[in-house]
């Protein structure tokens, strides 16, 4: 037998209007994204849900913190389980069952107040599907040379949620009432959710497909899924993306959620207080935009790193006690940087990492982004209450200029990754 080494398909959509279409899918499904609906919108209806089921904000916060600690470990098998059997085979059923677990909140009262573990337990488990991590595998198995560029406009569907879905929420919660407003909230995750993923968002055929040498019947697999991912995790560069990121986040999540009590702490006013919280989140917007171009320019360790700096001079002017216009850019430099991370992330994982098991590492990697997401206002609260935001902004400062320090040690990319290796027979699963 005659053995060759497997044809490399490289995407071309580029030039193609379904890799495209899969961005724009992308950008549909992540309107009702898990960080829009279980932040934004249930921010808005937190105060209500609290009162009408006679629960306490704390126990609310509780539950909340639990499902999401399940979720940062459910995640990594969920990112096996959609390179196992396809995305739309598991995300569909998943976003279904999240949609019908947001309408059973409508549930909660003074009689079934314990409802609200399982329902937040549940809420996360699902809405994993709804996070970047499916929308990232499918983008990248379609892009090369503009991967960056689409990944950035992709998750930006994120932003776009953060703007309209706390509207949504509140519009029907003022007007039908808050449990109402639970059940629009899932019907709106299904009517976005399952045609984004059913019509548009999916893996290039032959890119999940593993390495093999050979043909026909005579192909034979040089790795297997678990053999690859194994190799990743014994790597460096996987556990420095994998500090990066916990830390940088933290970072950020840390002044973003602390940003209103920080400034009106210091005398300024709450309508000012609440311009810079807003420019901060338009600026996770053009932040995703601006750092997927970049992604696609310069290397990937110098994006990172720079969009690691701008949150930290943001957060050293906000020490500083920076006020007008100054004030308004320190929240701006912060939100570029948390734009910037989802984006960076998802590239350096497709560039460092065999795409055949995508879908494993990024999802591991993003369990440690839901860790800091969740521990850095935590983190900035008890900095705060020991010594004030000053120390706890110096702080962020030194975290976010190491990772800075540690993204330039990542180094080249690894051989092949701009390349999706697959057999001439083979075929990935959509």
């Amino acid at each position: 037998m005659t053995l060759a080494t497997a044809t490399l398909a490289r995407p071309r959509a580029e030039t193609s209007l379904a890799g495209w279409l899969v961005v724009g899918g992308s950008v549909l499904g992540l309107v009702v994204g898990s960080g829009v609906v279980k932040t934004f919108a249930f921010s808005v209806l937190l105060k209500p849900t609290a009162e009408g089921a006679d629960l306490s904000r704390q126990t609310i916060g509780f539950a909340y913190l639990v499902g999401n600690i399940l979720q940062m470990l459910a995640t990594p098998f969920f990112g096996r389980l959609i390179e196992l059997y396809g995305i739309r085979a598991v995300s569909i059923p998943c976003v279904l069952l999240w949609a019908g677990t947001m309408a059973a909140f409508s549930l909660l009262s003074p009689q079934t107040q314990l409802l609200v573990y399982p329902l937040n337990i549940a809420s996360s488990l699902f809405s994993i599907a709804q996070t970047p991590i499916p929308y990232s595998k499918a983008i990248t198995s379609w892009f090369d040379k503009n991967r960056g560029l689409a990944l950035g406009i992709g998750v930006s569907g994120i932003g776009v949620g953060g703007v309209l879905v706390p509207q949504y929420a509140q519009y029907i919660a003022a007007n039908y009432g808050w449990r109402s407003a639970y059940i629009a909230l899932g019907a709106a995750i299904a009517a976005l959710a399952v045609p984004a993923f059913l019509f548009f968002v999916r893996v290039r055929p032959g890119t999940d497909a593993l390495p093999v040498v050979g043909s026909g019947d005579g192909a034979v697999r040089t790795e297997t899924r678990g053999e690859i991912v194994w190799e990743a995790l014994k790597t460096r560069r996987f556990w420095t993306l994998g500090i990066i990121f916990l830390l940088s986040i933290a970072a950020m999540q840390g002044v973003v959620g602390h940003m209103v009590a920080l400034l009106t702490d210091r005398g300024v006013s709450g309508s000012t207080a609440a311009s810079a919280l807003s420019l901060a989140g338009g600026a996770i917007v053009a932040g995703r935009l601006v750092g997927g171009f970049l992604l696609d320019r310069l290397h990937g360790p110098y994006i990172a790193a720079l969009f690691f700096v701008i949150p930290a001079v943001g957060c050293a002017a906000m020490a500083l006690d920076a006020t007008g216009w100054p004030l308004m850019l320190a929240a701006v430099a912060v939100g570029l940087g948390i734009g910037a991370d989802v984006d960076v992330l998802g590239y350096l994982t497709s560039r460092y990492f065999k795409l055949a098991v995508y879908g494993t590492i990024y999802a591991t990697l993003w369990s440690l982004v839901t860790v800091g997401t969740a521990a850095g206002p935590f983190i900035v609260s008890l900095i705060q209450g020991a010594s004030g935001y000053g120390t706890a902004l110096a702080v962020n400062v030194v975290v976010l200029l190491t990772c800075a320090a540690l993204a330039l040690t990542l180094g080249p990319y690894a051989a092949g990754t701009g390349e999706n290796t697959a057999s001439s027979t083979g075929s990935g699963r959509r």
